[in-house]
Order: structure tokens, then sequence, then C-alpha cells
């Protein structure tokens, strides 16, 4: 039962700091920090899912969350390697989209990473 409430407090306000990215990165604005944000909260979800996965005693739940772990692992250096190149190129749009799109879909692996989370957390 208390593992239930954990999934949700522990897991990084990712969601929030993604859309304050979207709306910073318009063309006539500068680069904004918040991208570093959205990098180390999901950083901290992966510790998350690599420390849950491996405290886990079912297999389908380790491989389960080592999957979305590992997902998300990729996603962060898509995002890091886009938001340098964003930074770079500014005042690019086509820099400034990539990087957009690359927070977008981090933020919905976070969302379904957290949805396994709960139903993990629930059995």
């Amino acid at each position: 039962m208390a593992r239930r409430g954990a999934a949700g407090p522990c897991v990084p306000p990712t969601a929030s700091s993604s859309s304050s990215t979207w709306s910073s990165a318009r063309p006539t604005s500068p680069p904004s920090p918040t991208p570093k944000f959205v990098i180390l909260s999901a950083h901290k979800l992966v510790f998350i899912g690599d420390t849950l996965s491996r405290q886990a005693k079912a297999q389908d739940v380790q491989h389960k969350v080592m999957h979305y772990s590992n997902l998300l692992c990729e996603m962060l250096k898509e995002i890091v390697v886009t938001t340098k190149a964003a930074a770079l190129h500014y005042p690019s749009p086509a820099a400034s989209k990539d990087m957009v799109e690359r927070v977008k879909d981090l933020a919905n692996s976070t969302q379904q990473f957290r949805m396994v989370l709960g139903q993990l957390a629930a059995m």
C-alpha cells in the first residue's frame, strides 16, 4: 500500500517543465535553461526505474521497468544532443523544433512509465 503512494510523488515534474520548454522554444526568444531541468527530472526517473528493476523479485516486473528505464535513458541522450544543437544554431527554427519534438516524446514516455509504475505498485 505504501508503494502506491510512492509512485506518484517520487516522480519528477517533467510535464510542467516540458510545457515551459515548448513555450520558450520560439524563434524570437533565446534558449532558456528549462531543457536542463527536463533532463535532470527525467534522469531522476531513470534512476528510480533502475533501482526498482534491481529490487523487483518478479522477472516480468524487472524486464518491464528496465525496458522503460532504458527507453528514457536513450531519449535523454537524444535530448542532450538536440538541445546543444538548438543552442548552437540559435535562432534556427528547425533546431528548436527538433528539440521540442524530443521533449514531447520524453514527456509522453515519462507518462507511460509513471502509469507502469503505478500499475506495478498496485499489484
